[in-house]
């Protein structure tokens, strides 16, 4: 995904926008490296306020934020903690956390959550003794023979010609007019 993307095009509205890996993930310092954590993502969001607060061309009553693919959650915890975020859009949103456990729309039956809990303690185990970091959960989907295979994201209803991804970056498919037409009529 591409979050720069999305403040380089909001700027051309207006706004004044930042863009930020969340902490340990891409180019953002720090070990682990590409773990998830919702309390320190949701963190980063009041670090980036914190950040654009503290420059003189900024109205910190107009702040808002927008949150991608599983850090949407994160955008929104960040809103209801932190009263200085006044506006939040998301795209491509899904809890990622609730994904991880019981599947995508909670398809994951009890064998397949049992499944996949062993196979992930499994492979902490083969990290550990490798030497490297244990990661934690991701999403692991598996077919109705319970075989572990990966699965493509629902298409939302109201953007029937993109798919989960398609938000990321394609230019054509992100609904930046609405994004700052939203963002134009709450930070006021």
């Amino acid at each position: 995904m591409n979050i720069g993307l999305y403040a380089q095009q909001m700027a051309t509205y207006g706004f004044v926008a930042i863009a930020f890996d969340p902490s340990f993930c891409g180019e953002s310092g720090g070990e682990v490296r590409n773990t998830a954590s919702p309390e320190i993502f949701t963190e980063d969001y009041s670090a980036a306020v914190d950040y654009v607060g503290l420059l003189d061309f900024v109205d910190r009553e107009r702040i808002g934020a927008i949150g991608i693919c599983g850090l949407s959650g994160m955008a929104i915890t960040a809103d209801d903690t932190d009263t200085r975020i006044k506006a939040v859009a998301t795209l491509s949103m899904y809890d990622m956390f609730r994904d991880m456990s019981r599947g995508h729309m909670d398809y994951y039956t009890e064998e397949q959550r049992s499944k996949i809990k062993k196979y992930l303690g499994e492979q902490r185990w083969k990290d550990i003794e490798a030497g490297t970091y244990a990661l934690g959960n991701h999403e692991i989907a598996s077919n109705e023979n319970v075989e572990l295979l990966a699965e493509a994201m629902e298409i939302p209803a109201e953007l029937p010609e993109a798919d989960h991804v398609d938000l990321y970056d394609n230019m054509e498919k992100i609904p930046f007019e609405k994004l700052e037409r939203f963002f134009k009529d709450n930070l006021i």
